[in-house]
């Protein structure tokens, strides 16, 4: 091991990993193919997949070495469904003076790709390319087919960075690109996707919303790591180690987005160590030193935010449980305009009803509570709940 790649990883703080991790169940990034996009709200990095769509992988790389992305804006950002950007002149439908793309919606997986299979739901194989979510027809058709191959296609999950395209016709991407702030399976097979967010989604998440936004956020420098000056250094978890195959298995079971989450990475202690979990109104992720969960929307009725989050953890949540020990709850309402007249008092005590026995035992274990209120970008409500280290 090279004293760099040792200093990365002795820098890097991943708690939920298993304590039998090792070096080999973590992989470096290829830089050639991938994207670093830096937003007024932060820095994204995508893994490209040219095995997937290498016509839209080729012109996005193009577009972003020329330039082209540079400056232009979020112009369409739609919370719970998409952000979408790429295009110049910042409306939907700009193009370059380059000629349009052929779809390429679904692609031939033969067994020498790289994959990972984690369910088999009715015939179909659902897994990992690399970090984006992929369906496939059953792979033990392969030996059957002439070219050893089955067809296959990225599955649109939360972070999944897809082109954009006219309505009519199909072959009518150009430039613009769109990013999934939800799992919306209802654009596979109907939109091309190149690529899966593995650091950002949380950035994602706070580009300001419209369409268009009234101030909207930008893309100010688009870059292939490959030709940076001082890239990052991200490690990515192998989804073919015993580290993933143990620690966090897949319970999704055909519901193809569930297991986004678990494909992690390392870029720095204090960084997230999961991916959000997000159904409905409710998201939440695992941080490096307790959990955080978003709230879309607003309501004037504090006892409507205790089944919501319940709900959500006793259904959707896969991370880490309840503990003992003193803990500190930090809950912010944003709002827009006037704030919705509600106790703030009732709204803590039905959001920490919601996640007892999923992350602390008992509401005694709360030795520190916030509970403020600040005009926002969106309606929103955040809670972060850590341990309070004695």
């Amino acid at each position: 091991m090279t004293l760099l790649k040792m200093a990365i990883l002795m820098a890097l703080v991943l708690p939920a990993l298993p304590a039998q991790a090792s070096d080999s169940d973590w992989l470096a990034v290829n830089p050639d193919n991938t994207l670093v996009i830096d937003t007024d709200k932060g820095r994204l990095i995508i893994e490209l997949h040219p095995e997937v769509a290498p016509k839209a992988v080729e012109r996005i790389k193009l577009l972003a070495r020329r330039g082209t992305y540079d400056g232009l804006l979020f112009h369409r950002v739609i919370p719970g469904f998409v952000a979408q950007t790429g295009d110049p002149g910042n409306v939907d439908g700009g193009k370059t003076e380059l000629p349009n793309l052929k779809p390429e919606f679904r692609f031939r997986l033969k067994a020498d790709v790289p994959h990972t299979v984690v369910a088999r739901p009715g015939g179909l194989d659902v897994g990992f390319m690399g970090a984006l979510p992929y369906v496939s027809v059953d792979e033990k058709r392969m030996g059957a087919n002439p070219d050893q191959a089955v067809h296959a296609w990225g599955s649109y999950c939360t972070n999944t960075m897809g082109m954009g395209r006219d309505d009519t016709p199909l072959d009518s991407a150009n430039a613009e690109i769109f990013f999934m702030l939800a799992p919306t399976q209802r654009l596979d097979r109907d939109y091309t996707p190149a690529g899966q967010v593995i650091i950002g989604g949380d950035v994602l998440q706070k580009l300001a919303p419209g369409e268009p936004p009234v101030k909207p956020d930008s893309m100010r420098n688009v870059q292939i790591m490959a030709d940076m000056k001082t890239p990052p250094q991200v490690l990515v978890m192998n989804t073919k180690s015993a580290a993933f195959k143990t620690s966090d298995r897949p319970r999704a079971r055909g519901k193809r987005c569930r297991f986004l989450d678990l494909r992690r990475h390392r870029a720095g202690a204090g960084d997230a160590v999961t991916e959000w979990i997000l159904a409905g109104k409710v998201r939440a992720r695992e941080t490096a030193d307790g959990i955080e969960i978003v709230i879309d929307g607003l309501t004037t009725q504090a006892k409507y935010y205790k089944p919501l989050v319940y709900e959500f953890f006793r259904k959707e949540w896969r991370g880490s449980r309840a503990a003992w020990g003193d803990y500190a709850v930090e809950i912010r309402m944003e709002h827009i305009g006037d704030p919705p007249w509600m106790d703030l008092d009732n709204l803590a005590k039905a959001l920490l009803d919601a996640i007892k026995g999923f992350v602390f035992h008992d509401d005694l274990q709360v030795a520190r509570l916030l509970v403020e209120r600040h005009p926002g970008e969106r309606e929103q409500i955040h809670i972060r709940v850590y341990a309070i280290r004695r």
